[in-house]
C-alpha cells in the first residue's frame, strides 16, 4: 500500500527501527526476533507525534535480495505494510492508510552494513563491492560499458561520428601491439590485416623497434611487455587468439635483437582499447570531435535504468568471484534471507490526511518501466508457408525464464486422389533467456517435448501413426515495434514413432504394416511473429 499524502520525520527525529520477519510471513510476529521491541519504540514515536495535535504516520522501508525475484518482493512488502497498517490501526495508534510502503530495490547499503557487522570472511572486500557507485561497477565491466559507450556514440551526428570510428579506428586496434619496456619507453607495431609476422618496412615499424630495443642492451634487468588492446565491440576472443599468434612471432624477434631470456618478455592485455581510440580520434577535425571525446570520457554519463541493472549484474559477478564462490553462497544462505525479511520503519508527521493511492511506484530513478512478466502470442511464418498453420503462447514468469505451448495442425486431404496431408504438433517448452526482460532481444536456450500424430499419403502409399519427442533448442529474439517482435530458432532431439504402412485403392486404405521408427535430428524450425501483451511491469531494480 501507499500513502499520497506528503509526510515529514517526527520532530523529536524518530529513528529507525528494524523490524524482522519469519521467511514467507507478511503479518508481524510478535514473538519473533526483536518484533515486539521494535513495535514498542515504534508506538512511543507515534503517540509522541499525536499528543503533539500532528497526524502521525508510518514509513516502512523494504528490500528485495540480488537472488530474488523483484515482483514478487514488491508484493511482499505490500502484504506487509497491508498488515502492520492493520495492526497499529486496530490499536488506534493510527488512522487508516497511514503506513508508507517505500520500496527500494536490492538494499545493497543495508547489505552492506549487515556484513560490514558480521564476521564474514573478506568482509571489507565485499563492503566495498557494496558501497562502490554503479558508475564505477559498469565501468569495470569493458562490455558492457562499451555498448553504453557505442549506443550514446550513434546518436552523434545522426551516426556518422559512431560509422567514422568503427571503419576507421576499430581495425587498427585490431592490428597492433604496444610494446614497453620495463623503463616505460613504448612502441607501436602495426600489422597489416591477415598476416602475423612482423613486417619492419610497413608503417615505419623498424624505425620505432629498432630504437627501443636498442636501449635495453644498456640494462641488465631490461623487460619488455607486449600488449594487445581489443576492439570494443569485437569478437574478443578471435582479437585475442590472433594478438597471442602476433605477439609469438615479435617475441623471438625481440629475443634474437636483444638477447633477453623468455621470462623477460610477457604478454599482456590493456582492456577494451578505448584510451587508444581517444586518442585517433583527438587527432582528427570532425565537426563530431569534441563531443564524441566527451562520451568516451563518460561525460554527462547517468546511472538509468538499464545501467542500475548491469551494476547489481557487475556486483554479483565480483561477490562471485571471492574465495572461488564461497563467499557469494554464504551471503546468499546467510544474509540475502535476512535482507529480503527486513524492513526500516521510522514515525513520520503527515502533513495532511492520507488517502490510499492506487498504485505503488517503487522509489529507485528509471527512465522507463520494464517488462518482467508478459504473455506472448505467436505464429511461426515457416510452418505457415508449408500450410501447417501454428499458434504459440508464452509467458514469461520472470526475468529470465518463460514457458510456451506451440500447437500446428495441417489437415487437408484430396478425395479425389486420395493425397492426405494431416498433421498436428502439440509441444510445450521451457526456455532460458541469456537477456533480461528490459532488454527486450536476445539469445535463449530452451527444452521442449512434445506429441505427434499424423496421416501423409500420396496416390500410392500412406503411413498413419503417431509419435512422441524431446530435444534442446536455441533461438534469438529481435523487436520490430514496441510489441511487435521477430524469433529465429532451431530445435533438435529424439523422436520415437509407431506407424502403419498402407496403400489407398479405390478410395480405400488397405493395411500393409506397423513399424516403429526412432529419428534423431532437427525437429523443429522457427522463424515466428510474436505480439506481446506487456499486462504486468516493474521498475529496474537496484
Amino acid at each position: 500500500m501507499a500513502c499520497c499524502a506528503m509526510c515529514r520525520a517526527a520532530a523529536t527525529s524518530a529513528p529507525m527501527v528494524r523490524l524482522h520477519y519469519p521467511a514467507g510471513y507478511r503479518a508481524v510476529d510478535l514473538e519473533y526476533e526483536n518484533s515486539a521491541c521494535a513495535l514498542n519504540i515504534l508506538t512511543r514515536d507515534l503517540r509522541a507525534i499525536s499528543g503533539s495535535g500532528e497526524v502521525p504516520g508510518v514509513e516502512m522501508i523494504a528490500f528485495c535480495s540480488p537472488d530474488a525475484d523483484n515482483y514478487i518482493a514488491l508484493n511482499v512488502a505490500k502484504g506487509r505494510a497491508d498488515e502492520l497498517q492493520k495492526l497499529l490501526a486496530s490499536r488506534s495508534i493510527v488512522g487508516d492508510s497511514a503506513v508508507r510502503l517505500v520500496y527500494k530495490g536490492v538494499g545493497w547499503e543495508e547489505l552492506a552494513r549487515m556484513v560490514e557487522a558480521s564476521d564474514l570472511a573478506h568482509r571489507a572486500e565485499v563492503v566495498e563491492i557494496l558501497r562502490a557507485p554503479d558508475l564505477e561497477i559498469v565501468r569495470g565491466m569493458s562490455e558492457s560499458y562499451s555498448s553504453i559507450i557505442e549506443s550514446r556514440l550513434k546518436k552523434i551526428d545522426h551516426g556518422n561520428a559512431f560509422d567514422h570510428i568503427r571503419s576507421h579506428f576499430y581495425p587498427v586496434l585490431r592490428n597492433m601491439l604496444l610494446v614497453t619496456t620495463s623503463r616505460g619507453d613504448t612502441a607501436r607495431v602495426f600489422y597489416s590485416i591477415g598476416y602475423n609476422e612482423v613486417d619492419l618496412a610497413y608503417a615505419h615499424n623498424g624505425e620505432r623497434l629498432n630504437s627501443l630495443l636498442d636501449s635495453l642492451s644498456e640494462h641488465d634487468d631490461a623487460a619488455v611487455t607486449v600488449s594487445c588492446m581489443l576492439e570494443p565491440s569485437g569478437n574478443n576472443r578471435i582479437n585475442y587468439y590472433v594478438a597471442r599468434s602476433r605477439y609469438e612471432k615479435l617475441r623471438n624477434l625481440i629475443i634474437s635483437q636483444t638477447g633477453l631470456g623468455e621470462d623477460k618478455v610477457v604478454f599482456s592485455t590493456r582492456g577494451d582499447g578505448w584510451a587508444e581510440v581517444r586518442n585517433y580520434v583527438a587527432l582528427t577535425d570532425a565537426r563530431w570531435r569534441r563531443e564524441a571525446l566527451e562520451v568516451i570520457d563518460g561525460g554527462n554519463l547517468t546511472i538509468d535504468a538499464s545501467m542500475a541493472e548491469k551494476a547489481s549484474e557487475g556486483r554479483i559477478k565480483l561477490l562471485k568471484a571471492i574465495d572461488g564462490g564461497k563467499t557469494y553462497h554464504t551471503l546468499s544462505t546467510r544474509f540475502f534471507p535476512t535482507l529480503r525479511n527486513t524492513v526500516l520503519l521510522r514515525a513520520v508527521t503527515l502533513e495532511q490526511r492520507p488517502e490510499p493511492a492506487a498504485e505503488l511506484k517503487p522509489t529507485e530513478p528509471a527512465d522507463e518501466a520494464l517488462e518482467s512478466r508478459y504473455w506472448a502470442l505467436k505464429t511461426n511464418l515457416l510452418y505457415d508457408v508449408v500450410l501447417s498453420p501454428s499458434i504459440e503462447v508464452e509467458y514469461r514468469f520472470s526475468d529470465r525464464w518463460s514457458v510456451g505451448l506451440e500447437y500446428n495442425m495441417a489437415w487437408w486431404k484430396n478425395t479425389h486422389d486420395g493425397r492426405t496431408y494431416e498433421l498436428a504438433v502439440l509441444s510445450p517448452e521451457f526456455r532460458y533467456h541469456f537477456s533480461s526482460a528490459s532488454a527486450r532481444r536476445g539469445h535463449y536456450v530452451g527444452a521442449f517435448s512434445g506429441f505427434t500424430w499424423y496421416d501423409l499419403s500420396s496416390t500410392t502409399t500412406g503411413h498413419h501413426g503417431e509419435g512422441y519427442f524431446a530435444g534442446v533448442s536455441y533461438g534469438y529474439i529481435m523487436p520490430l515495434t514496441r510489441q511487435l517482435f521477430l524469433e529465429a530458432g532451431i530445435g533438435v532431439g529424439y523422436l520415437s514413432t509407431r506407424y502403419k504402412d498402407y496403400t489407398p485403392t479405390d478410395g480405400h486404405n488397405v493395411y500393409r504394416r506397423t513399424k516403429n521408427a526412432g529419428y534423431f535430428g532437427p525437429l523443429k524450425a522457427r522463424l515466428a511473429l510474436v505480439w506481446r501483451f506487456d499486462s504486468i511491469k516493474r521498475k529496474s531494480i537496484r
